[in-house]
């Protein structure tokens, strides 16, 4: 028996695309900031309707697990708190720590990324949440912080003295976490269907 080369091709890449996983973007949308700190320097301040934002990619779903470490899953990010924006091109990771409770959902989590002191002149940054907890309280922090480098050393050079930093955060008013699944095969399924078209085109009438 023979089958259509068409139904053949299709078929093939559904197989593909059932085996594929699928990658997922976290977005996170903070609360508006409470607290301000604006020593001088640096120069600039936050304000009350600023807030942290942003979000990170990794290669497939996050199982449930407890506080962990995965900045070696994390493929991109981007967190705002109002006066910058940091991701995987201007910044590092610093801490990349997150919690996935049974039901996919986002728990305890704290990330710090931070650009890096090149001169005096490069201002510093550090977004994050953090979650601690001891025997009487839980701290919930949303913070956005910016430090100006006051001294280079070493070589290559790197910042050894800042100033106080610019600071806005957001206590026990925890934002949201959403995640949006993309399946990693997606755009198989339209080449298959172009492809389809193709083979049709080329068939002789």
């Amino acid at each position: 028996m023979r089958f259509p080369q068409s139904f053949l091709v299709v078929s093939a890449y559904f197989l593909v695309m059932s085996g594929a996983q699928a990658a997922a973007i976290y977005s996170y949308v903070g609360n508006n900031f409470n607290q301000i700190s604006d020593p001088t320097p640096p120069s600039g301040t936050y304000t009350g309707s600023m807030s942290v934002t942003g979000s990170f990619e990794v290669g497939s779903l996050l199982s449930p697990m407890s506080l962990a470490d995965i900045s070696g899953l994390v493929t991109s990010y981007s967190f705002n708190d109002g006066r910058q924006t940091l991701d995987d091109s201007n910044s590092d990771i610093s801490s990349f720590t997150i919690e996935i409770l049974g039901d996919g959902s986002v728990g305890e989590w704290r990330i710090d990324v931070r650009s890096p002191f090149s001169s005096p002149a490069f201002v510093g940054a550090t977004f994050q949440r953090i979650l601690t907890s001891d025997t009487s309280s839980l701290v919930t922090q949303d913070i956005g912080s910016i430090q100006e480098c006051t001294a280079v050393s070493g070589s290559p050079a790197s910042c050894s003295s800042t100033s106080l930093s610019d600071v806005g955060q957001v206590s026990l008013t925890p934002g949201t976490w959403s995640v949006v699944p993309i399946p990693a095969a997606v755009w198989l399924f339209g080449s298959a269907l172009g492809l389809m078209g193709w083979i049709r085109h080329r068939r002789p009438h």
